[in-house]
């Protein structure tokens, strides 16, 4: 999971200005560790949302909002989403339950990737309809440019 998204990641950086990107951190207070690096995904992102139990403060980051997503079945996903011209990359993870994981295991992840324009359009469109406040309603994959 940490290969895809660093995979995603550095598509957004060795593309600047092309992608809004979408991250689940699941918690603010693990962007801490990922600080260098999503100053980096900040900076070549047209805007960057990041979501999570905000746990603790957001570095500030440039073009970022805050999705406080305490309560909500989200605390429980980890996505990252690069939706652009000619870049569309979606990664959706639950974490599975302490009950169901492996002994010793801290946390486990059961999901998927895709490079499907319409996936990753879809699922931002349910973010603006959860978070219509902070998250604009997304441009068909068909209209990007």
């Amino acid at each position: 999971m940490v290969e895809i998204s660093h995979m995603i990641e550095d598509a957004i950086i060795i593309s600047p200005g092309v992608s809004e990107t979408h991250v689940s951190f699941q918690y603010f207070s693990r962007v801490t560790n990922q600080a260098e690096r999503y100053t980096r995904v900040a900076q070549a992102s047209t805007n960057l949302w990041l979501y999570g139990v905000p746990d603790a403060p957001l570095p500030n980051f440039a073009r970022t909002i805050s999705v406080d997503t305490s309560g909500t079945p989200l605390e429980r996903y980890w996505f990252v989403i690069a939706y652009g011209p000619g870049i569309h990359m979606t990664l959706l993870a639950e974490e599975i339950s302490p009950t169901d994981r492996l002994p010793g295991e801290p946390r486990m992840y059961e999901g998927f990737y895709t490079f499907d324009p319409n996936f990753a359009f879809k699922v931002l469109t349910v973010m603006h309809k959860l978070f219509p406040q902070q998250i604009g309603e997304p441009i068909l994959p068909e209209f990007l440019k």
